[in-house]
């Protein structure tokens, strides 16, 4: 007790001072202390200091991940009936405390209350949109980033989000008229790659390969090679598919999916061997858990006349596939009955 009433004489000292308190609070005493501290004040207005030290020490303690006894003091300075501004800085601070402690829908609460504070907040409108992305509530995040969009048409975070929001709900298109818009020094990975996959999915490989080529920055990203492999499978460009396919399972070697397409290059190719091959690769990374791994090595045998394998190959398959899989399984047994009446 001696100990924590002589650092509470310090900090009131330092807080006369004027010096750099809020870094000494948070190097000098614990979670625990500080709570005592905040307990012991009557709950009344902090002088101007006070105040202005207490919330310096919940930022420093937020760069520290120290984050309840942070939250701890901005609660308490929401209570001292502070200005407008920083009531709406208090509960972004908050809302940024909830969404780095894994609680969302806390804080989707404060933000709520700054941006009814200041309703043409760019930092508001975007915390809450983001927040409703994440809950899969589309259309409401939609509204909050065309309304950021109004507030600052040059607002890149806007276009990529009004973007993704098309790009859930498999609206190609549209989502490439907000991608489109992102300043190049704004381009990220993430937006990359689903401008890549939405060329893709709308049947344009050519735009595939030629927005990759505009990217070079990327260039050892994994998933990219991947998409790209994908575009030079479409253009029926086998050689350039395996190249790719390939920097892509080598930049990402826990990753079995770039197996599986080499599987087809090799198929496409004429080449069973090549493909059971990569089939085992996949199968080595997978710990042999995958339906569709199971579904080819089906197919090849049936090809090779190993109607044995090709049949256990095919009840493993529909064992393991999921419901997504049903093509799967239906495929095995349509391919089951072909053999047990004599292939």
């Amino acid at each position: 007790m001696k100990r924590i009433i002589q650092v509470i004489l310090i900090v009131m000292c330092l807080a006369s001072w004027g010096f750099a308190d809020d870094i000494f609070i948070s190097a000098v005493m614990d979670d625990n202390q500080i709570l005592t501290i905040l307990s012991n004040v009557p709950k009344k207005k902090f002088s101007r200091r006070e105040f202005a030290a207490l919330e310096k020490t919940a930022e420093e303690l937020v760069k520290e991940k120290r984050l309840n006894i942070a939250k701890e003091i901005y609660l308490r300075l929401l209570g001292t009936s502070p200005s407008k501004k920083r009531r709406f800085n208090f509960n972004m601070a908050l809302g940024d405390i909830e969404m780095a402690s894994g609680y969302p829908q806390r804080a989707m609460q404060y933000y709520n209350v700054a941006q009814t504070l200041y309703p043409k907040n760019v930092h508001a409108l975007i915390q809450e949109g983001d927040l409703l992305i994440a809950a899969n509530i589309l259309d409401l995040a939609q509204e909050n980033f065309q309304k950021v969009l109004k507030l600052d048409k040059n607002s890149d975070i806007a276009k990529k989000r009004l973007g993704d929001i098309f790009f859930k709900q498999n609206m190609y298109v549209k989502a490439l008229e907000y991608y489109q818009r992102v300043r190049r020094n704004a381009f990220d990975r993430d937006l990359l790659i689903n401008m890549l996959l939405c060329y893709r999915r709308l049947g344009q490989p050519q735009k595939v390969l030629d927005l990759a080529d505009l990217h070079l920055e990327f260039s050892n990203e994994a998933y990219v090679h991947f998409i790209v492999g994908l575009a030079y499978f479409d253009l029926e460009n086998f050689t350039q598919a395996k190249q790719e396919l390939l920097l892509s399972a080598n930049l990402d070697p826990e990753n079995f999916v770039p197996y599986l397409y080499l599987a087809q290059v090799a198929l496409r190719e004429n080449d069973l061997q090549g493909a059971k091959g990569f089939l085992a690769k996949a199968q080595n990374i997978s710990h042999s858990s995958v339906a569709s791994i199971d579904f080819m090595f089906a197919q090849i045998y049936y090809k090779q006349g190993m109607l044995a394998s090709a049949k256990k190959y095919a009840q493993s398959a529909i064992v393991k596939a999921q419901d997504n899989q049903s093509f799967i399984a239906a495929v095995c047994r349509k391919l089951i009955e072909l053999i047990d009446r004599g292939g």
